[in-house]
């Protein structure tokens, strides 16, 4: 073998060689990146969770970057740190019958008031209904207290959706909606009585919004603060002592005594009636 043939014999097997660790460098290079694919699809389904898993109830891992920032315990809203005064408790339950022909006559009542049309409540009040405690009653009088300049506009929709919100309640004979004016008030007089409206009614030591809350009221029953300890204060203020002894103020707006306006049903011959809707002792 010549010399020239001998250098390039020489040169082809390095090329060669070169090559075949190219290749190897390649394939090493094409299953590293195989691998790194399979990871990261690995990581978006341990993330993200298959579609399916939230339609079959299965629990589907957060993924680390969307766990909570939990603020450090001496920046906790304070709010948080006041307690609740919930005794007595009176919550706007329904313990109305759910049987017989009661809640047939209610949910017409119901629908009667939230479309604003007394052809539809007309029938289902009692021609003596009692309006006041004057010896006042009848529909006659009932509709020259409420209808105003028309039925449509009448203040009575607004009263009668506050006693549908507070639920209903059954006593000896009747039921009664809000529920609150059959509830057990505990040792408050029903008449001296007031409801917090609400599942953390604010308690405030003043009567403004700004000053310190000294607990917050679940439903709770209050007892307005009258006589020579009341503090003098406005009428969207009332000063109240709740069933702890707690004494503090509340925004009258978030009170409600038990007598304030109520319907009451009974049983009339062959139906259901509202006999019943007035304020007061």
């Amino acid at each position: 073998m010549g010399r020239d043939q001998l250098q390039f014999s020489l040169r082809f097997a390095r090329a060669l060689a070169y090559g075949g660790k190219m290749i190897d460098y390649a394939k090493s290079l094409m299953v590293g990146l195989g691998i790194g694919a399979l990871a990261l699809a690995g990581c978006q389904v341990s993330s993200t969770g298959n579609e399916n898993d939230a339609a079959l109830g299965n629990e589907v891992a957060a993924p680390d970057a969307a766990e909570p920032v939990l603020a450090p315990p001496n920046e906790a809203d304070p709010a948080e740190e006041v307690r609740i005064i919930a005794a007595p408790r009176v919550p706007p339950i329904d313990t109305c019958r759910q049987t017989g022909s009661f809640p047939a006559f209610r949910k017409a009542f119901e629908t009667a008031v939230a479309e604003r049309d007394f052809a539809l409540l007309e029938p289902l009040i009692a021609y003596d209904i009692q309006t006041d405690f004057g010896g006042g009653g009848g529909m006659e009088d009932f509709a020259n207290h409420w209808r105003g300049s028309a039925w449509k506009t009448s203040k009575l929709w607004d009263e009668l959706d506050k006693v549908i919100a507070l639920g209903c309640g059954g006593g000896e004979g009747y039921f009664a909606m809000p529920r609150m004016f059959v509830a057990d008030m505990g040792e408050v007089d029903s008449f001296d009585a007031l409801v917090a409206l609400g599942e953390a009614v604010p308690l405030y030591s003043a009567a403004s919004d700004t000053s310190d809350v000294l607990a917050r009221l679940d439903w709770a029953v209050v007892q307005q603060v009258t006589g020579e300890d009341a503090r003098p204060t406005s009428a969207d203020w009332t000063e109240v002592k709740a069933g702890d002894g707690t004494v503090g103020f509340v925004e009258s707006a978030l009170l409600r005594s038990p007598i304030d306006y109520r319907a009451v049903f009974q049983w009339r011959k062959t139906q259901w009636k509202m006999t019943a809707f007035i304020a007061g002792d």
